[in-house]
């Protein structure tokens, strides 16, 4: 019986690695399936020049990417991806298998024929009729439906146009969520996957283009309908046939246009079947431009924008961005930015607020040092020069450190109210130019006035404070400066909205105006020296407050948010006495204090606190740098 016992037990355990080793199979033929491969690759024309920005899509995906400046590329493909398809304007679509263990491709276009060279003549309005129909058919030709792309973006800053010294190169991964171009749009929804700064330096702070991230959008020509293709300004600009080439099988025009002060120039690439805008090209000369030279403080040059569609699933959509441009005042300095579309989500939803990346926000800021994995699986537009590294002026460490302070910096300005009392008291005063004899009845009153914050942040969310704060009016006056702490708490289901709680310490006065008394001669008091005729007279206290508050934030925009708070103040140590006062105004004023018992003034008040206030109501607008 224990022999057979044995027997089973062996038994059972070759089955059991029998199982594991059907598992382990079926593991490594599953992963096999879903492994990525690099698929690398150069697209020539017939003379061995390179074709930059050539479309390189997956068949039967959205999956792609574009070719460089040199003609390369690189994509992750799948086992079941078998057909890749290259197509430009200007060339036959060329369609090539994936075959097995071929990691490497030479790919050469052929051009295709022009068919106007001077010979097809037009009518003369047929360039604008063109273009009209262009416009009147996006709703047609562009996605109905929100669309999530997932892309990735290089902003290259360099001495050059070439870009052979570097600044730096920020390369980013982003998802753009594109809302329906039936509806005439100028921003949208961006949120930053990864950042990397490849040259780890960095630029003048007044080089930094904030908006790089949104490339999609402020240069969506299409969706935005601006210049030409605003339908209420076409009349603003000349348009004419400049050729004509195939493309996907169709005649494809090329429309060049300006606008009458030949500021801004450009072409448009229209189908001449679906009149689809495959391409746009525009070139604004900032120089010309007396408007935006008024603008210009960094004495930018000109603005250089390509922007081009590609086709799939019935619609066209957006396939990359390139932006020029150059800064060049005092040294020259270019900016050269391509965002490239590489995978699309037609079933896409709103991206949460606090993951957006705002119009406001500068990617490097958010950018991460290069490692060999940074871009592991990520279809990336391939770098021009393969050395990046910086050889333009970075920032040494200590401006590189006040830059990193100055941005965590938030001002703040805004109202307050509070409600106050004062009890009765009588003062008694007299010195040699000076006689005071007064009763004062207990009153109560409203304080309005004006508040400045300066907020700096701590790790996101935790913030040291600076306010002060005086209000309006000279019967009654109130003047706080404080420091404390507050913990900004975002509400996730609200998005915009979060709350801080905060603990603040302030050093307060709290006057309240008892008219004038005249001055003998001049006389000097607390080393303060008064030389008019009549001083006005303030009863009040000076007081130290321990005070807890409730924010409610809600961020208008990246830089901007609006405050909501309350705050309850609890007297830790206060002293009585009158003011005297020359001169006063709302900035400035000679004063001097003197608390009650010393230099011949008597007791004010029986009741301890002459001047009390507990809670504070107050609003305003908050600006971080």
């Amino acid at each position: 019986m224990f022999l057979q016992t044995i027997n089973l037990s062996k038994k059972g355990k070759a089955g059991i690695h029998a199982i594991l080793l059907f598992i382990l199979l079926f593991l490594s033929i599953t992963q096999f399936g879903h492994a990525q491969v690099v698929l690398t690759g150069n697209v020539f024309q017939d003379n061995n020049q390179p074709v930059a920005f050539a479309h390189i899509l997956i068949e039967n995906s959205f999956r792609g990417t574009v070719t460089n400046a040199e003609g390369n590329f690189q994509l992750y493909i799948y086992p079941k991806d078998s057909l890749i398809t290259i197509s430009c304007i200007g060339y036959k679509t060329k369609l090539v298998p994936i075959a097995m263990n071929k990691t490497h491709y030479v790919i050469r276009l052929e051009e295709d024929a022009r068919t106007l060279g001077g010979v097809v003549v037009y009518a003369k309005d047929y360039a604008k009729e063109l273009v009209i129909n262009a416009v009147r058919n996006i709703d047609f030709n562009y996605p109905q439906q929100k669309e999530l792309i997932t892309g990735f973006l290089r902003e290259r800053f360099s001495k050059d146009t070439l870009g052979r010294e570097y600044y730096h190169i920020i390369e980013s991964e982003l998802e753009v969520l594109k809302d329906s171009y039936q509806t005439k749009t100028k921003t949208g929804q961006v949120r930053l996957v990864n950042a990397i700064n490849v040259t780890e330096s960095e630029v003048p702070p007044r080089f930094q283009i904030y908006a790089g991230g949104h490339l999609a959008h402020r240069f969506d020509f299409v969706i935005r309908r601006e210049g030409p293709l605003d339908s209420t300004r076409i009349d603003a600009f000349i348009f004419d046939i400049m050729d004509t080439t195939t493309y996907e099988g169709a005649n494809l025009f090329e429309v060049s246009y300006h606008d009458k002060n030949l500021t801004t120039h450009g072409k448009i690439f229209i189908l001449d079947h679906s009149f689809a805008i495959v391409k746009m090209e525009e070139f604004q000369d900032l120089k010309r431009n007396s408007f935006q030279r008024l603008l210009n403080s960094d004495g930018r040059q000109f603005i250089k924008v390509t922007t081009e569609y590609f086709f799939r699933d019935s619609n066209w959509r957006l396939a990359y961005v390139n932006y020029e441009t150059k800064f060049g005042k005092d040294s020259s300095f270019y900016l050269n930015s391509i965002y490239s579309s590489h995978d699309y989500k037609t079933q896409a939803e709103q991206i949460p607020y606090h993951q957006r990346l705002q119009f406001g926000q500068y990617v490097l800021e958010e950018a991460k040092a290069i490692t060999p994995t940074s871009w592991q699986g990520v279809n990336m537009t391939l770098n021009e020069n393969k050395n990046t590294s910086a050889k333009g002026s970075s920032t040494n460490k200590s401006s590189r450190s006040m830059k990193n302070f100055t941005r965590n910096v938030e001002y703040g300005a805004g109202i307050f109210y509070s409600h106050y009392s004062q009890a009765a008291h009588s003062i008694e005063f007299q010195n040699n130019s000076l006689s005071i004899s007064k009763d004062v009845a207990a009153t109560t009153d409203n304080l309005f006035g004006l508040s400045l914050q300066y907020n700096y942040r701590i790790k996101r969310n935790f913030i040291l404070q600076f306010s002060t704060a005086g209000n309006f009016g000279k019967s009654t006056r109130y003047r706080e400066t404080g420091v404390g702490v507050g913990y900004s708490i975002r509400m996730e289901s609200i998005s915009r909205f979060y709350v801080v709680p905060q603990v603040n310490y302030y050093w307060i006065n709290l006057t309240s105006r008892n008219g004038v008394v005249n001055s003998q001669d001049d006389f000097t008091i607390k080393k303060v020296k008064f030389d008019a005729p009549q001083i006005e007279l303030f009863s009040g206290s000076k007081y130290q407050a321990l005070a807890a508050g409730l924010e409610l934030n809600y961020e208008i925009t990246f830089r901007w948010r609006y405050k909501l708070g309350a705050t309850y103040f609890y007297t830790t140590k206060y002293t009585n006495g009158i003011f005297l006062k020359e001169d006063a105004n709302w900035f400035t004023d000679t004063q001097a204090f003197i608390k009650e018992g010393t230099e011949g003034l008597k007791p004010l008040s029986s009741n301890g606190i002459i001047m009390k206030r507990d809670l504070n109501f107050y609003t305003g607008f908050i600006y971080r740098l």
